[in-house]
């Protein structure tokens, strides 16, 4: 309350009383809260204050004591906190037994309560405990269920587990089997431009995998991958071998026992050069043919040149490759020589197609001959009209085989005009030449070609 106005007086001091409140707060609204600072202010002295700083002083005293002196317990929840497994190797080396899926079957985490000292509190994380399945007891195959154990590192003696979630876990033990692969060799990349690659050799070709029955049935193949990219020398380099299912996934090689396998890839990589095939010397005996008979033509199948891979030093002295020996001696035929082999280098191999072939075309030896005065007829003349040649023979030349050309008379041989249709009159007519059934293998020349046919009544 605001306290009364005192006033001087004759008779002394005269306390006159002060507004009332509500006058006070129609005439003034920051009055009532005025008062209301000013009893504050009265209630708390400075003295209270200090005797408040004090007493705040002494109970952190108190609260740090408890803390250093007695370290009080709270508990902590550490969760996803990893399982391990105990007397898994002598589960497998002893009893031939393998847990299903290995330890990626037990891979979710475990939650953990702890009783943690208040200064430890938050040191404490799940790399401060171990979580442990035991399957030393396991000794056939089937299905189990286990206890989870967690301990708390060494360290932290004054720390307990509470309890664990969960608290067991089932598992599935299978006999150990082994499966026996080829491993195949997958080439990725490509070699640089005027480089070859040979065949690959791994070392060793199979690998065997161990482990469940129901995880080998997975395997599809089992495959080294080398990349060609770059390479401009020949290749000795350990790859590792992954297993694929029929799908094309990849298996993760964890749920099988022993590590992952390898093998050794050994592979000549060389420059190449491509030359022409010499083959022109690799004939003889042409002349010694059948008689009658004659070399027409040598053709290289598939392909006139060669791509050979070898040592640059040696490729830069090879302008062309020969070809081993073929004797024709006696042919009367054509003849085709298979796989022929050529003659290389030391150290040159051929690249690309692996069989070549020599087309040696053998034909009769072809011969000319020409028949003189061989009378030209006049065919087809009609009815009562009479004919007249301006000229009466002609000659003929036959071109072929010798034993075709040789086999004709010349009676054989016959040139001839057609008359038909035409009438009375002189005519401009071709002439024509027939030489019977060898008419498709020999070829004529003849003369004349046309001369004037004369038809009178």
């Amino acid at each position: 309350m605001t306290p009364p106005d005192e006033k001087n007086t004759a008779g002394g001091t005269e306390k006159t009383q002060g507004p009332s409140a509500a006058d006070q707060s129609s005439k003034d609204p920051k009055g009532f809260v005025s008062d209301v600072e000013q009893a504050v202010r009265r209630r708390f002295s400075k003295r209270d204050i200090i005797l408040m700083a004090v007493s705040l002083f002494f109970a952190l005293l108190v609260w740090l004591y408890v803390l250093n002196m007695e370290n009080p317990y709270r508990e902590k929840v550490v969760r996803e906190v990893p399982i391990t497994l105990a007397g898994e190797s002598a589960m497998e080396s002893t009893r031939n037994l393998m847990l299903l899926g290995g330890s990626e079957a037990l891979s979710e985490g475990v939650t953990v309560t702890l009783n943690v000292p208040f200064r430890q509190f938050s040191e404490i994380n799940a790399a401060s405990v171990n979580v442990q399945v035991n399957l030393s007891g396991i000794t056939s195959a089937g299905t189990f269920t286990l206890p989870v154990q967690a301990t708390v590192s060494s360290g932290y003696s004054d720390v307990s587990v509470v309890s664990v979630s969960p608290s067991q876990v089932e598992v599935q033990v299978e006999l150990i089997e082994e499966r026996e692969l080829p491993v195949e060799l997958e080439l990725t990349g490509t070699l640089p431009e005027g480089y070859w690659a040979d065949t690959a050799d791994l070392t060793p070709s199979t690998v065997v995998v161990s482990g469940a029955a129901t995880e080998l049935s997975k395997i599809d193949r089992a495959v080294a991958t080398l990349d060609l990219d770059g390479l401009t020398g020949s290749v000795h380099r350990s790859l590792s071998v992954k297993l694929y299912d029929a799908e094309g996934n990849e298996v993760d090689y964890s749920q099988f026992s022993g590590t992952m396998p390898y093998v050794v890839c050994q592979m000549e990589v060389l420059p190449t050069k491509t030359v022409p095939v010499d083959y022109a010397s690799a004939i003889y005996g042409a002349d010694e043919l059948a008689e009658g008979y004659e070399l027409e033509s040598v053709t290289v199948l598939p392909e006139e040149t060669v791509t050979l891979a070898g040592e640059q030093s040696v490729l830069d002295g090879i302008e062309s490759v020969s070809v081993a020996a073929i004797d024709i001696g006696g042919m009367s035929e054509s003849y085709i020589a298979e796989d022929i082999e050529f003659l290389l280098p030391e150290g040159v191999v051929l690249t690309g197609s692996s069989s070549y072939r020599l087309y040696i075309k053998i034909n009769e030896e072809q011969i000319s001959r020409t028949f003189y005065d061989v009378p030209i007829e006049v065919r087809n003349l009609g009815s009562g009209l009479h004919a007249e040649l301006s000229i009466d023979a002609g000659r003929v030349m036959l071109s072929g085989g010798r034993s075709a050309v040789n086999s004709l008379s010349a009676r054989d041989v016959e040139l001839f005009v057609d008359a038909s249709g035409l009438a009375a009159g002189e005519h401009e007519v071709s002439v024509q030449c027939s030489y019977g059934e060898l008419s498709d293998t020999l070829t004529a020349l003849f003369w004349p070609g046309t001369l004037t046919l004369t038809i009178t009544d």
